[in-house]
């Protein structure tokens, strides 16, 4: 078994802290185990457990369970609580190893499984795991190989306001470019880069590179372009993550509010830390933005104690507007809901014209999707956002046409126009 995220505790609290931590888990694994179980750290934040005719259903699994719901209240270290979660491996011999070595690896594999599926549970070996494994490992190795060999690269996907056709901001995407193969999306290789710990240097290259990109567009005519850079909680908590994003800027000569940071709603579990960095982070005039809202465990109430400038909301929310009015219903009430809290809206994967004219009827809310544009290099960006609102009254016509000359659901509402969105923009700039 291993402390899920301690390195993230460890680098934020100090080593000294980490050390207090790792006591006062073998504490309470020989308090849950029993002080009669063989118990020993191998080494970093893993300990191994080892039990006598465990058997596959008997005591190795329900000692198991007892470990991790035996987490769930916090620490005590030194008066301050910190709350932390374990996640197990479990291999039995004679089924799963024939010596004790091979016990520990196939155990080892188990709780890489573990940590697959989310962290804070328990894993069972299974001989299928070691070809994911192997290939795990493979995948490493390439991408280990792919940061010095230069393969990994940026797309960008702007975000549109359908209340007057402008480019709000663009959205940087990592991509892989393996040789002869297609350019692989960051979400087959992040999982792998974090358990690594590749992703810190694949973040900050990401970062630099994203300035760069909106520098040059800022040269060439989009003066007020900004970039959304997606920023894993490893990034977050490394103790000198503000000091390199402030670097960055200075470096290419970039106000604040030209970087968005996206994280998604998993990083605002992590403890009450990371809520303080998201305040640095914010009070440094940089917008933070919640990413894929609706997929993960933040609430509503949530969003008015959280340092946020924007939601962004899932796909998933708007995927069967319009036409059903639960979804509609459920999508525009959280929409009313960030606008009262003064947080900017963003809906993902507008894909449809009737979603695009449903949505223009919601406020002032931003669209991205393959409808208005997919992810593209970053030299097509200018002439995009010079273009947009042109693109943008082409589709709501096409989508007012395609509805018998009215747009859905809404029989009254005023067309898309030019001169309308040029005077709603200048009154936003």
């Amino acid at each position: 078994l291993d402390i899920d995220n301690f390195k993230v505790i460890n680098d934020n609290f100090g080593h000294s802290v980490g050390d207090t931590l790792l006591r006062s888990v073998a504490d309470r694994l020989r308090l849950l185990a029993g002080e009669d179980r063989f118990i020993a750290r191998l080494g970093g934040d893993e300990f191994v457990i080892a039990l006598e005719r465990g058997g596959t259903d008997g005591p190795t699994l329900e000692l198991a369970t007892r470990i991790v719901n035996g987490f769930r209240a916090p620490l005590s270290l030194g008066g301050r609580e910190i709350l932390v979660s374990v996640s197990v491996g479990a291999a039995w011999l004679p089924e799963h190893a024939d010596d004790a070595a091979a016990l520990v690896r196939a155990a080892d594999t188990a709780l890489f499984r573990a940590k697959e599926l989310g962290r804070n549970r328990i894993a069972t070996f299974s001989p299928s795991l070691l070809d994911g494994s192997e290939a795990r490992f493979a995948m490493e190795q390439s991408l280990r190989r792919a940061i010095e060999a230069g393969e990994l690269s940026l797309l960008f996907q702007p975000q549109v306001r359908v209340t007057d056709g402008s480019t709000t901001s663009v959205e940087a995407l990592l991509r892989w470019n393996r040789p002869g193969v297609e350019p692989v999306p960051a979400g087959e290789f992040i999982a792998i880069a974090e358990q690594s710990g590749l992703i810190m240097e694949i973040g900050d290259w990401a970062l630099r590179n994203a300035a760069a990109a909106v520098a040059a567009w800022r040269r060439q005519g989009f003066e007020n372009a900004r970039v959304a850079v997606n920023v894993s909680v490893h990034q977050l908590l490394d103790s000198r993550f503000v000091e390199r994003l402030d670097d960055t800027l200075r470096h290419y000569g970039l106000p604040a509010g030209a970087i968005e940071i996206e994280l998604t709603e998993t990083a605002f579990q992590t403890s009450s830390s990371t809520i303080e960095v998201l305040r640095q982070v914010g009070e440094g005039g940089l917008d933070l933005v919640l990413d894929d809202f609706g997929t993960g465990y933040s609430s509503l109430n949530s969003l008015s104690r959280l340092p946020l400038r924007r939601v962004k909301l899932d796909r998933s929310l708007v995927a069967d507007a319009p036409g059903h009015g639960r979804t509609e219903s459920l999508a525009r009430s959280i929409i009313d809901v960030c606008h009262s809290l003064g947080l900017g809206v963003t809906v993902e994967g507008i894909e449809r014209r009737d979603q695009l004219a449903w949505l223009a009827d919601c406020g002032p809310v931003d669209i991205q999707g393959y409808l208005i544009g997919r992810p593209m290099p970053a030299d097509d960006i200018p002439a995009f956002a010079r273009n947009s609102a042109a693109l943008l009254e082409s589709l709501l016509a096409e989508a007012t046409l395609a509805s018998g000359g009215r747009r859905p659901q809404e029989p009254d509402v005023v067309p898309f126009d030019r001169e309308r969105a040029r005077s709603r923009r200048k009154q936003l700039d």
